[in-house]
């Protein structure tokens, strides 16, 4: 009885119709997803920023710390200066194990001291 009303190319066709409508609803929801929702600067929203920064200083207490007689302190802009590269950011703090953290615009960096060669305020 189906087999009157609809014949084999007539199925055939339906099913590509769905697959292409399928395809560009989702490219078309893609699309309006990258146009309207703007994305944060760190691709982060700042409440997540925020509870990585409050994790941070849980896990590095001690606020301040005097480098090759140098005192730095919890909020200061830093370059740390180690074996391998050269990085910018906001000091943090550091903990008894020998670990300093600071925040860099796309990192959170917690590095071992004795690794850091030059550490000064920018």
């Amino acid at each position: 009885m189906l087999s009157d009303l609809f014949t084999i190319q007539d199925v055939i066709f339906a099913a590509f119709l769905a697959i292409f409508l399928t395809w560009f609803l989702g490219m078309a929801t893609r699309v309006i997803k990258l146009i309207v929702i703007k994305p944060t600067e760190l691709g982060y929203s700042s409440k997540d920023v925020e509870e990585a920064i409050q994790k941070c200083c849980y896990l590095f207490p001690i606020t301040s710390i005097i480098f090759n007689g140098t005192t730095v302190s919890r909020g200061m802009n830093v370059r740390v200066t180690t074996r391998r590269k050269t990085i910018e950011g906001q000091f943090v703090g550091t903990n008894r194990e020998n670990l300093i953290c600071f925040i860099t615009p796309q990192f959170v960096v917690a590095h071992e001291l004795e690794d850091i060669q030059e550490m000064e305020i920018i």
